[in-house]
């Protein structure tokens, strides 16, 4: 297996002496790339980011899913965002009025 960047996409080198097992191989990528352009228009890379970051964090994906204000500090660290920690909280502050959490859906 040779792996490397190529262009910043990904690339794998797979060498498949089996003809059955690169046929079986290659179907699954069609099929996958079909279920691709199917979803891809319904997708939110938005909400994929979030929720990629929300479950690393051990949260559990639903309909009610709320952070505290240390995760909230958390998730702008790991979004770059250009707030200190006293700005991170200034702002979750005015979004959670409640101070009960943030929504996140």
């Amino acid at each position: 297996n040779n792996v490397r960047m190529d262009a910043g996409e990904d690339s794998l080198d797979l060498i498949i002496p089996s003809k059955k097992d690169f046929d079986a191989l290659l179907r699954t990528l069609e099929d996958l790339l079909e279920f691709y352009k199917e979803d891809e228009p319904y997708s939110n890379l938005d909400l994929a980011f979030l929720q990629f970051h929300l479950e690393n964090m051990g949260k559990r994906l639903g309909n009610d899913i709320k952070v505290s204000c240390q995760e909230w500090v958390s998730l702008c660290k790991r979004f770059n965002a250009p707030l200190s920690k006293s700005e991170a909280t200034n702002l979750y502050r005015t979004l959670s009025p409640e101070a009960d959490g943030i929504d996140m859906y």
